[in-house]
């Protein structure tokens, strides 16, 4: 399945107990968001990487996330890929966070976005990713994981035939 939005499970996250791998986050964990104010995980999604490979985007301050994933730089929403070149890696898994208070995360000290952020700036809008549209997608197709809060199960992504979009998970 080709998948260019998501985080590397060793990328480390603070939360209210210290720094955890994202690939170690579960339901309930309370993370430390870059303006120092509090989220709750309220569900995890870890999705298989086509042939145990993505195009990683690799920082020098240790954050490794995928091509497309948009993040925060001096104030202004931008794609990895723009600011370094993703490279081809060994990677068997991908995730991504769904926040109660839907803000971002502090990952390595670069706000990356989330799922159903609201944010209709430039670069991080998403008609499915950033919006509800996703949280009641997952909880149709994935109702007793999304309770549980981690979905472990996507093995389709449904792309949209007009704007080339995700458009949802099944």
């Amino acid at each position: 399945m080709t998948h260019n939005y998501g985080f590397i499970g060793t990328n480390q996250v603070q939360t209210i107990n210290g720094l955890k791998y994202i690939k170690d986050i579960r339901k309930n964990d309370i993370l430390i968001n870059t303006d120092n104010t509090e989220s709750v995980v309220e569900c995890v999604l870890q999705i298989k990487c086509n042939n145990s490979m993505a195009d990683i985007c690799y920082f020098p301050n240790g954050l490794q996330i995928l091509s497309l994933h948009p993040i925060r730089i001096n104030n202004s929403w931008q794609y990895p890929y723009s600011i370094t070149k993703p490279i081809s890696s060994n990677c068997d898994y991908i995730y991504n966070i769904i926040l109660n208070n839907r803000r971002h995360l502090n990952i390595h000290n670069i706000e990356c976005c989330t799922l159903a952020h609201s944010n209709n700036e430039y670069i991080i809008y998403h008609p499915f990713y950033g919006n509800e549209t996703i949280i009641n997608n997952l909880k149709t197709k994935f109702t007793n994981q999304y309770d549980f809060g981690l979905i472990t199960d996507i093995t389709n992504i449904h792309i949209d035939l007009y704007t080339g979009l995700v458009s949802g998970y099944s």
